[in-house]
This record gives structure tokens, C-alpha cells and sequence, in this order.
């Protein structure tokens, strides 16, 4: 009798790598004018962009319009600061407040845009047909990453810190700062007036 044979059959997952995702974000203010325009260009709102891949995605708020909204638009500038074309349309309420969304799929040339600060967003009123409110688009510089890129160097001389933890940026005082009393006198600069890096 032939022996019996058991075949195990082993099943491998390879999980795919975590797709990793950058955030903007921009505050709405009105676009440049002048005094005949004040009375009909106002408001304020804010958007965060997350870019995931090569797919970003938009969401908003806006408020203190003195028209409906009527489109939202992502243009792309020269430079921030510079109005551009438009690349791709957002979707907004029709309304004095509310709030904006939409995604896109971006091409290897818009994200580097997008990463050099060339993209903005724009919305649109009633009464400002060529643009109420922009906002261009900046990354989240998160604590831990603004710490480690700085060099950390002084730019005035204290010594009212020890060190400064370079992951989570916490300062740690000076024991004597730590355990100062009422009415007991500690030397420290700067002072409570300030620092001052003076350059002639």
C-alpha cells in the first residue's frame, strides 16, 4: 500500500508598502483690490490639501462673503504671489458660507508644483466674478520635523536653557530657574524684555 502523502500548502501575503501622504494647507483671504472693490470683496476661509500617492484631495471651509459663492478653482502660478491658469475645478456651496471639496489626480509636473508652492486656491462670488477670496498652498511643517531641520544654533545668547530634546523640541530649563522662589532673584537673558540679534 502506497503511504499516504499530506501536502501543506502555504499561503504568502506580501503586504503592499503604506502609501505615505503629505498635507497643505492655506488660509482664504481676499485677492488684491482697491477701495472701489472693498465693499463687495470680503471673507475668509481656510483649506487643507493631502496629497496620497499622486491624488489630492481638498477640503474647506469660507465664510463672510458678501455674495454667493458661485465656482472654486486650483490654479497654478508662476510663483506664489502671481495669478496662474486654472488646472482643475472644486466643488462649493452656493452661498455666503459654507464649504469646498474635490480631488484630482496630478501629473509628476503638478506635484512638483504643488511641493514649490505654485498652486492656489481661488473662489469665486456673485459680485466678484474674477476672484473673492485665494489661498496658496503651503506643506505642514509638523513639530518634530521643523526641530530637526533646524540647526538649533542660537541666534541670540541665552542661558535660561540647559539643552532642547532635538525629537520633540522640549526645552529643559535651568535647575535654578526650575526651583526659583518668591522674591529670590535669578540672573537669566534674555530677559523679559526680549533678545535682540542687531546686524549692521
Amino acid at each position: 500500500m502506497a503511504p499516504s502523502v499530506a501536502a501543506a500548502v502555504f499561503v504568502s501575503t506580501i503586504a503592499p508598502h503604506a502609501q505615505t501622504s503629505t498635507t497643505f494647507r492655506t488660509r482664504l483671504a481676499p485677492v488684491p483690490i482697491d477701495l472701489t472693490m472693498a465693499a463687495t470683496i470680503t471673507g475668509s476661509g481656510s483649506v487643507t490639501a493631502v496629497l496620497s500617492g499622486n491624488k489630492l484631495t481638498f477640503t474647506g471651509t469660507f465664510e463672510g462673503l458678501a455674495a454667493p459663492a458661485t465656482i472654486a478653482q486650483v490654479h497654478k502660478g508662476p510663483v506664489a504671489g502671481v495669478r496662474g491658469p486654472v488646472l482643475f475645478d472644486l466643488t462649493v456651496t452656493h452661498g455666503t458660507s459654507g464649504t469646498l471639496s474635490g480631488s484630482a489626480d496630478l501629473t509628476a509636473a503638478q506635484v512638483t508644483d504643488l511641493e514649490k508652492r505654485r498652486l492656489y486656491v481661488q473662489l469665486h462670488s456673485e459680485k466678484a466674478p474674477d476672484g473673492n477670496l485665494w489661498g496658496w498652498l503651503f506643506p505642514v511643517v509638523s513639530h518634530q520635523s521643523l526641530v530637526a531641520s533646524l540647526s538649533r544654533k542660537e541666534t541670540v545668547f541665552q542661558n535660561v536653557f540647559d539643552s532642547i530634546d532635538p525629537k520633540s523640541g522640549a526645552p529643559q530649563y535651568r535647575a535654578d530657574i526650575l526651583e526659583q522662589q518668591t522674591g529670590k532673584w535669578v540672573q537669566s537673558c534674555p530677559s523679559t524684555e526680549g533678545g535682540h540679534h542687531w546686524r549692521r
